[in-house]
């Protein structure tokens, strides 16, 4: 799916869907195929992954190709339409983002209601709140809490904010920087971030947030759900943390709501508990084990609880790896 909507964006680039000798309505049966019966999500593929992902790269095709009607069509009395509007609300997290699946961590990589005239069912402050604190301090965007940042989300989080007409609750002169700083300065690409190297899918996002950016005359994405921005939106009207106009590099972020850390520490949980389990199983089993072999003493007893002595710990110290695995994804 991602594939053809690539292959699709290209031509339309061009103005040359129709030019190109493409059998559209061949390119719209297969990604109309791609959904599940009475199902609201698209696969990637025939092999059947599920992906918010993949759903917006299915409806941002048939947007292309003019092909939404599609989408109108009705399966058992229900609109596909309606159908996927559904699944993306089951995957609306606290935080006002959006999984990959039902009860997923929120990522910044996820969007399609725009296109289909949806943006009633999702708080815009909420999910505002949380795209505007994936800003980190080298002034780079992460995809999620207590990851490192990357230039390609710096074309998801924008183009997010830019939709919810919020690109102001950012810090773009810090943005600016960390993507230029991520620049080669020998052979021009850019890289995910700066020191590393650099490569066609980071230049192609980098390149889409630099000079003219998408901020610069409060341009805002056309669709029929988001009109230009007008001056309705001020930079004081930014909730909770940041004043994003006024942000200082030596300003310390002030906390004058109670939530806002428990909205935070929620939202890094699924980070914070595998280390937990990694600590817990570290020192758990030995204790555990040594404690038995006191109480019960008995050579089978024993030889069974110290084979699965370095067993626990192993199990402790895979959590603990994977746990710090994490933070580069």
């Amino acid at each position: 799916m991602l594939s053809t909507l690539s292959a699709i964006q290209v031509l339309a680039i061009h103005d040359a869907i129709q030019e190109s000798g493409i059998d559209t309505d061949k390119v719209i049966n297969y990604i109309l195929s791609l959904r599940p019966k009475n199902e609201g999500f698209f696969t990637g593929d025939e092999w059947g992954e599920s992906d918010t992902r993949f759903t917006y790269c299915a409806v941002s095709a048939l947007s292309l190709l003019g092909a939404l009607h599609k989408l109108d069509e009705k399966e058992n009395g229900v609109a596909i339409k309606d159908r996927i509007v559904d699944w993306f609300k089951q995957c609306m997290n606290f935080d006002g983002g959006f999984g990959n699946n039902i009860s997923a961590e929120t990522h910044s990589g996820q969007a399609a209601l725009a296109i289909l005239d949806r943006l009633d069912i999702i708080d815009r402050d909420n999910l505002s709140w949380w795209l505007s604190e994936r800003q980190v301090e080298s002034g780079g965007l992460n995809g999620r809490p207590q990851k490192l940042e990357d230039v390609c989300y710096s074309w998801w989080v924008l183009s997010g904010l830019s939709i919810l007409h919020r690109l102001h609750w950012i810090n773009k002169e810090k943005l600016m920087s960390f993507i230029l700083s991520s620049q080669d300065p020998d052979n021009g690409g850019i890289a995910d971030r700066p020191g590393d190297v650099a490569d066609v899918y980071h230049t192609l996002f980098g390149v889409a947030d630099t000079p003219p950016p998408p901020y610069e005359n409060n341009q805002r994405a056309s669709t029929s759900a988001t009109p230009r921005v007008s001056d309705e939106f001020a930079p004081e009207d930014a909730p909770l943390l940041r004043q994003h106009e006024e942000y200082d590099e030596e300003e310390e972020l002030v906390d004058d709501d109670r939530t806002v850390w428990e909205r935070y520490w929620a939202g890094t949980f699924s980070t914070f508990q595998w280390k937990a389990l990694a600590h817990l199983s570290v020192i758990s089993f030995p204790l555990a084990l040594f404690a038995w072999i006191f109480c019960f003493v008995g050579s089978v007893i024993t030889a069974s609880l110290l084979i699965t002595l370095p067993i626990g710990l192993g199990f402790g110290w895979v959590l603990l790896l994977q746990s710090y695995h994490f933070q580069y994804f």
